[in-house]
């Protein structure tokens, strides 16, 4: 079946912010298209990301030409041409404030065709990798090698031989094979060395930075590691938030440690990230403004229980275009199984209605469901529908609750 190529046509267009001066607000008034030259980024997802390499080509009038599907041989394991980039256009004449030309960013998704619907799932095949605590839809050389042994054993040796049979290199045919068994997509009673890293030539630069800005809570979920062995929280006297001098000298390390790197990302993690807001607020912009003076890129991310949400808040989560995700686990029924409040209530019925404002505003990144499985709340099925059809989230997650070996 032949899909033809979904060409796009990118403009600017300039916005007036209205009489409330906030940006994205129902009162803003479209001026009109703006001329400007078009550029493609890399959305750094991982840092060997190349999606911007193989998704297809932008003119800088912002006319986009999408690649072939694929497979590429030249993308390892021959993946197809889908990949995730920034869109930037730069105005020719009008500036800002500061005397630079005006910017602003589109988040492009370039995929393959869908040749399955999702409301058929017979017609696809899904795996859920424990290991990964994800759900996968295999395809391509993947695809091939978990169809082979079709409920038999086969050797390391046959897999090999039967992808090389189908025209991959027994080099690739070799590496896949072991890929997969050491991810434990493939399992095998024999043991399979994990290669030795390369050595790197000296300190290895930063990518990202984690900060922990607060270690309270407001919520009492029953699997919460805060109740056992691995609390972190800490004790009665010592600070329950950072300040924001540490967190700018954190910037600062991040910046200073991550070498050349045109871009840099942050994820802001709790306790729960949202009771220290105001602090976020600085950091965002303390490290937007040293990243801009350095002429580099840096990212948000965040997650959060969704109960704090708000619309100024959810308004700063979009105009920062700052990635978002939510720990939920499902349904009513299954979220106030565990995710509890102090007092024993369930928090579904507070977070449903936030999250669909979220969902309905912040269109500048994905916002992701993290659900944690645990005992009564394992419905993947249903968990996934939910989430994905009814509440509207781009992405959903899988992790089992795990104990240590004390409890």
């Amino acid at each position: 079946e032949k899909h033809p190529k979904g060409y796009l046509q990118f403009e600017a267009i300039g916005y007036d912010k209205g009489a409330d001066g906030k940006a994205g607000t129902a009162d803003d008034v479209a001026i009109g298209p703006i001329d400007a030259t078009f550029s493609m980024g890399e959305f750094p997802s991982v840092y060997y990301d190349d999606d911007v390499n193989f998704v297809g080509k932008l003119s800088t009038a912002g006319f986009f030409t999408p690649n072939i599907d694929g497979p590429n041989p030249q993308r390892k394991w021959n993946r197809n041409n889908y990949g995730e980039v920034w869109v930037t256009a730069t105005a020719k004449t009008e500036k800002g404030a500061d005397g630079k030309p005006l910017t602003a960013k589109a988040f492009m998704v370039v995929t393959v065709p869908a040749y399955k619907r999702w409301d058929q799932p017979e017609g696809q095949d899904f795996i859920y990798l424990v290991s990964a605590g994800a759900i996968f839809a295999p395809d391509g050389a993947g695809g091939e090698v978990l169809s082979m042994p079709d409920g038999a054993e086969m050797a390391h040796g046959d897999l090999v031989t039967a992808l090389a049979g189908s025209g991959y290199s027994p080099a690739d045919a070799e590496d896949l094979v072991r890929e997969l068994r050491l991810a434990r997509v493939i399992v095998s009673d024999q043991t399979v060395a994990a290669p030795a890293p390369a050595k790197p030539e000296g300190d290895y630069p930063l990518q990202a930075l984690v900060l922990n800005i607060t270690n309270q809570c407001n919520l009492a979920c029953t699997y919460c590691y805060e109740f056992g062995a691995d609390k972190i929280a800490t004790p009665n006297g010592k600070p329950k938030y950072m300040t924001i001098d540490t967190a700018k000298a954190s910037v600062d390390l991040l910046l200073a440690q991550s070498g050349g790197r045109p871009a840099v990302h942050i994820t802001f993690f709790g306790g729960e990230t949202l009771m220290n807001f105001p602090l976020l607020r600085q950091v965002v912009a303390y490290a937007t403004d040293q990243a801009e003076a350095q002429g580099r890129t840096i990212t948000f991310s965040l997650t959060t229980n969704a109960t704090l949400l708000t619309d100024p808040i959810i308004e700063f989560l979009a105009e920062q275009q700052i990635g978002v995700t939510v720990s939920i686990d499902g349904p009513k029924e299954m979220q106030d199984k565990r995710r509890v409040y102090k007092s024993g209530k369930g928090s579904y019925d507070v977070i449903e209605p936030k999250l669909r404002k979220l969902i309905a505003r912040h269109r500048t990144r994905a916002i992701t469901a993290r659900v944690t499985l645990s005992k009564g709340v394992t419905d993947v099925v249903s968990i996934f529908r939910h989430l994905r059809e009814d509440i509207g989230f781009h992405e959903v997650g899988f992790a089992p609750v795990t104990e240590s070996g004390e409890q």
